[in-house]
């Protein structure tokens, strides 16, 4: 298993914390505390990247070639 590090922002809401990360749209996360919501959003995370991983693996069943890019950013 490798790790990722993702920037985590917080919120506060009327009723909730909300968290959310820029480096991967689409998750988010809430709780009462920041401990709750950050929880929430490494969930969210994973079962994203989880999903990823998963249409990644079907739609390189046809590839004719596979490789890791390297990109430098910034």
């Amino acid at each position: 298993m490798s790790e990722r590090t993702f920037r985590a922002i917080y919120r506060r809401g009327e009723k909730y914390i909300l968290a959310s990360t820029p480096d991967l749209p689409g998750a988010f996360g809430q709780g009462t505390t920041i401990e709750e919501a950050r929880e929430d959003l490494k969930a969210a995370i994973e079962l994203m990247l989880e999903d990823i991983e998963e249409s990644a693996r079907e739609d390189a069943g046809d590839a004719i070639l596979q490789e890791e890019l390297v990109v430098a950013i910034g």
